[in-house]
């Protein structure tokens, strides 16, 4: 099992497009990574966690500096939200480790990544995600 080490104290935040929160055996697996991942942390997840926007923006802005750190998953096609694309900017920003969840069968844990944002006509589909391999630049 791949465990990015954490040097800060603090949550483990689990971001994730809102159309996974129905994803019955989908989600629950990725929270159960991070979970094993992470057992002596509280994992954090955003499903039920806030009813409107406004709520979301001002919690999270909040929660944001409790965190050791963010994990992403996406949704089966590769793409995040714009909510999500903002957690990420704005975990990046704090300068919080931020790691993603592959869409494989056993989703492993990876810190390289790139986000290639479309036009901003979908926010639910935002950016599309690419995982990189370990290394490359």
């Amino acid at each position: 099992m791949n465990i990015l080490v954490l040097d800060r104290d603090g949550g483990v935040y689990i971001a994730s497009p809102i159309a996974t929160y129905r994803q019955i055996h989908r989600y629950p697996r990725y929270v159960q990574r991070v979970r094993a991942s992470y057992p002596d942390r509280t994992i954090i997840e955003p499903r039920g966690r806030w009813l409107t926007t406004a709520q979301w923006l001002t919690e999270w802005h909040a929660l944001l500096p409790t965190l050791a750190a963010v994990a992403f998953f996406c949704d089966r096609d590769g793409t995040i939200g714009a909510g999500v694309f903002q957690e990420i900017a704005d975990a990046r920003r704090a300068g919080l480790p931020i790691f993603g969840l592959t869409n494989d069968v056993v989703p492993q844990l990876r810190t390289r990544f790139a986000l290639r944002s479309f036009d901003g006509a979908d926010a639910r589909r935002f950016a599309r995600v690419a995982f990189l391999p370990d290394g490359s630049d």
